[in-house]
């Protein structure tokens, strides 16, 4: 088991900037950035049980001290490429906000340690249930498979047409597409996402990136 103790302050007002608040002993000697669209909370955040794993990281569930739950990616330290990656998801995330988007609560970023906070999402992700993975609920009907399909759409519609300067999230798959407690669809896992000059109506990127099998073999 895992056990990480964190204390976050969330300021509500949206308008604000980020602050920046020390959190409690772990395994470094961090600070976390919260967003300030979040509730205001001193309350320490207690994270156990490895929910996920990612190619830079891994996902934990946690709690703060009035049992909300909240999910923590920490980046491997073994991982140099991820740790762009994971700055890069977090300053993106900083000013997105959509119904179908994972939202982000806050990070921490200090030279040995990088955690990001997500809203907990308590249905997994769609591959959890195509693959058989979540099996409790049984097997996702035709019309859930139509309303996750479109949610996630939606989504993308919102970075790609209402976001300024566009954004590209080149990741899409079952596994980045994660469920609530009401099986809401959100897309998350923005870390390879790249945002576009909105003055250009087209724009051509010659580098490879995404997920082995989900990517065009041309």
């Amino acid at each position: 088991m895992f056990l990480l103790l964190v204390s976050p302050k969330c300021k509500q007002i949206r308008k604000r900037l980020p602050g920046r608040q020390k959190i409690g002993k772990i395994a470094c000697s961090a600070e976390v950035t919260s967003l300030p669209s979040q509730k205001s909370r001193k309350s320490p955040t207690t994270l156990r049980n490895e929910i996920g794993k990612g190619r830079f990281g891994t996902v934990y569930l946690g709690f703060f001290n009035d049992r909300t739950q909240v999910a923590v990616k920490l980046l491997s330290q073994l991982s140099s490429q991820g740790s762009k990656e994971f700055q890069a998801e977090a300053v993106l995330l900083t000013w997105v906000h959509h119904k179908n988007l994972v939202s982000l609560l806050g990070y921490c970023h200090d030279e040995r340690n990088l955690a990001l906070i997500y809203e907990y999402m308590g249905q997994g992700s769609l591959q959890d249930h195509l693959s058989g993975k979540i099996d409790s609920l049984g097997v996702l009907s035709w019309e859930q498979r139509v309303k996750i399909a479109f949610q996630a759409a939606q989504g993308l519609d919102y970075l790609h047409n209402v976001c300024r300067p566009p954004i590209i999230h080149r990741d899409v798959k079952s596994s980045n597409i994660l469920l609530d407690h009401d099986f809401i669809a959100k897309l998350t896992d923005f870390g390879l996402s790249r945002v576009f000059n909105d003055e250009k109506k087209t724009e051509t990127s010659t580098a490879v990136v995404g997920t082995a099998g989900y990517l065009d073999p041309e």
